[in-house]
């Protein structure tokens, strides 16, 4: 069984997943600011997971039934995107262009999800197959940008880390609890074995924001 129709195969046998929280990106008031973008990632983040949560595993399912779970995670992956997409007009250079690298990558995974969708009901494997292929591509993508994206919290000089976040200790805390609400307490301590990629990716977060080596803002 190639990959496509393994995929098909799961989702054809499982059980819906429960409805989750509406998307309701808060307007941002301040588009130059780390930490608010940074709560915007963490957000983003969510709602990937919510995307990723929603792939079936058991239980019988019909073929509009797994459509219809396509488009909800269509619309996660959309939602992702919509939190970070103001900040495409940031002030700050690194914020900016890890905001419109996000949403570029958000967009790949909803519109391959949405070509898999459309290539469900035909007999012929080729379009599910090409259609996978993008999304584990945008998936990739997007994994290595949310990680990179964790460096508009550091402080640069000459383009070197100058040992200081651009947040405060206020702001780490509450950047931290926003991370764990979403990821639960097993990214406390950052990156460990058999967590799965997504989780490695707000563990690496975490992992620079509890870091002693860097100094907060508010710190002399």
């Amino acid at each position: 069984m190639t990959a496509a129709a393994l995929l098909v195969a799961m989702a054809l046998a499982a059980p819906p997943k429960a409805a989750g929280p509406a998307c309701a990106p808060p307007a941002p008031t301040r588009l130059d600011s780390p930490s608010a973008y940074a709560s915007a990632v963490v957000d983003a983040l969510g709602w990937v997971r919510r995307a990723t949560d929603r792939m079936p595993t058991d239980g019988p399912r019909t073929v509009p039934q797994v459509q219809a779970i396509f488009t909800t995670t269509r619309d996660d992956f959309a939602c992702a995107g919509r939190y970070v997409s103001p900040y495409v007009k940031s002030g700050s250079e690194s914020i900016r262009e890890s905001a419109v690298a996000l949403v570029t990558t958000c967009g790949h995974l909803q519109d391959a999800t949405g070509a898999m969708s459309a290539a469900l009901p035909s007999t012929d494997e080729a379009p599910m197959e090409e259609a996978v292929r993008e999304k584990d591509q945008a998936w990739l993508a997007f994994l290595k940008i949310a990680g990179l994206s964790s460096g508009v919290l550091v402080e640069f000089r000459d383009e070197k880390p100058t040992g200081r976040l651009l947040v405060t200790k206020a702001e780490r805390q509450a950047l931290k609890a926003r991370l764990e609400k979403e990821f639960g307490k097993s990214i406390r301590g950052g990156r460990k074995d058999g967590q799965d990629p997504l989780t490695t990716v707000a563990a690496f977060w975490y992992e620079l924001l509890e870091d002693p080596e860097f100094r907060s803002m508010d710190d002399r």
